[in-house]
This record gives structure tokens, C-alpha cells and sequence, in this order.
């Protein structure tokens, strides 16, 4: 009998596979966490990184499983990583939404027999699209707490929080001082607008001027640069000096006002 590591070589398990649709509810029922809210009609996505699903059971005995549900189409809301707590991730002709609070791990004897599923699987790209929510979750930028503040105040970007990024954004990218700075001290930020690759060049310049005003509304914060790229212009230099900008890290703090 060949053992449990030998037999995730053979599967081929690797982060981002969905599971045969025939075993979920045998892998529910033997969840060691709480169960995902999300059972009905529910499709399981392996999310351990390949080197723990190929570790040794010593080393690492669980699998962790996403479950979601089956969607017609993809919603703005939830679509290009604009959430962190759900994401619609598209799926050969039909969607697949996942929420992060709906993960739960298995012990690796219990994955044993199980196969992926014929039907449905991500492709690459939206493999890459999950691990990168994934990695968002346990990756959140942690800006000055003045400089949040200011943000918080600033009625056109609370606007992004409470309607989303406009079409053709995926994300915003915010390069600025650790400093604690005084009321008095403006913070000077770089900005960096992620946009999708088939955005025209005055699409793109409209929603530079739009987030260039939006952000130069906040007091105590001036815009020195600010420009639009897309995921192939962003560059590891980016994305070692500039932090994401969290939509929900723009909603309304407990003394600002609607």
C-alpha cells in the first residue's frame, strides 16, 4: 500500500485543485474545525501550499480546504482581489465564490483516496489570482496611523469603500513614510493605480487625474507621483517600497461622520 505522501505525488495535489464533487460531504463531516458556512451545493478547493501538501504527515498532518458555491457570473464587488474576505474567481464558463472564513483543515489519511475533479478546475491565471487573496489575508499593510486618519476623513475615497474601485481597477499601491508625522506635517505619497491590461490610454489617464484628486482632497497628504500600471508593469522594486491599499481600510472610523 503505497503511503500517504506517495499517493499526493500520484494525484499530483497542488494548491488551487478542486476536489471531486463526490467527496465533499465525506470531507465536511471530517473536518477537525468548525464547518464552513457554506455546505450546500458547495465545491472544495485544496488552499496548503504544495510543500506542505507533499510534507510528511509528522511534519504537517492537515490539508486545508476553501469551500464555495457556484455562481452564474462574477460580481464587481467581489472580483480582482477588491475584497479581502471574498473572491469571485472565474472557473472555465462559470464562477466559483469563496469567502475566507470558510476554510477548515482535514487530516491527510482522510484525502487519502480522493481524486480532483474532472468538470471543474482553476486555470493557471486564476490560480494565480487566488493565491494571491490568500497571501493578502495574512499580508495586510499596516500604514502610520495619522496617515490612516487622514484617509478615513476624506469623503471621495471613503466613496471607494462603500461602491468599489471603478471598472478597470483591481488594486491601488501607496509608497509613503513609517513616520507617525504631526497634524501639522503633510504626508508625501507615491501612488501606483492597478489597471486592467485592455483599459485605453484615456481611460487610464481619466482614472489617474480621478484618484490623483481623490487622494489630494485629504489634508495632510500630497501627491508627488502618481501613475497607472498594469500587473505586467508592476515590478518587484514596487512592490518592495509600495503597500496595497485595502478598500475596507478606508471605511468610516467611529468619529467620522456619513
Amino acid at each position: 500500500m503505497q503511503t500517504i505522501e506517495e499517493r499526493f505525488w500520484e494525484v499530483d495535489w497542488h494548491q488551487g485543485d478542486i476536489v471531486d464533487s463526490g467527496q465533499t460531504n465525506a470531507l465536511l463531516n471530517a473536518s477537525i474545525d468548525e464547518r464552513p458556512s457554506t455546505t450546500k451545493d458547495c465545491v472544495l478547493c485544496v488552499i496548503s501550499q504544495d510543500c506542505d501538501i507533499i510534507a510528511s504527515t509528522d511534519k504537517e498532518p492537515y490539508i486545508e480546504l476553501l469551500a464555495g458555491t457556484i455562481n452564474p457570473t462574477v460580481c464587481r464587488e467581489f472580483a480582482d482581489l477588491k475584497s479581502p474576505r471574498k473572491i469571485d474567481i472565474p472557473a472555465k464558463d462559470q464562477t466559483i465564490r469563496f469567502s475566507i472564513n470558510d476554510r477548515f483543515r482535514v487530516r491527510k489519511k482522510s484525502f487519502y483516496d480522493l481524486k480532483k475533479d474532472e468538470f471543474v478546475q482553476l486555470d493557471e491565471k486564476s490560480r494565480s489570482i487566488l493565491r494571491l487573496w490568500l497571501a493578502r489575508r495574512y499580508v495586510r499593510a499596516a500604514f502610520p496611523d495619522a496617515f490612516n486618519r487622514r484617509l478615513k476623513n476624506n469623503k471621495k475615497l471613503q466613496r471607494f469603500s462603500q461602491d468599489g474601485l471603478p471598472r478597470g481597477v483591481f488594486s491601488i499601491w501607496i509608497e509613503v513614510t513609517d513616520t507617525e508625522l504631526e497634524d501639522v506635517d503633510p504626508y508625501k505619497i507615491s501612488i501606483i493605480v492597478g489597471i486592467d491590461d485592455d483599459l485605453s490610454e484615456q481611460m487610464a489617464l481619466e482614472i489617474e487625474c480621478l484618484f490623483d484628486q481623490a487622494f489630494s482632497s485629504s489634508t495632510g497628504i500630497v501627491v508627488e507621483n502618481i501613475r497607472c500600471a498594469t500587473k505586467d508593469d508592476i515590478t518587484l522594486r514596487n512592490l518592495e517600497t509600495y503597500r496595497i491599499l485595502a478598500e475596507d481600510s478606508l471605511s468610516l472610523s467611529e468619529s467620522t461622520s456619513a
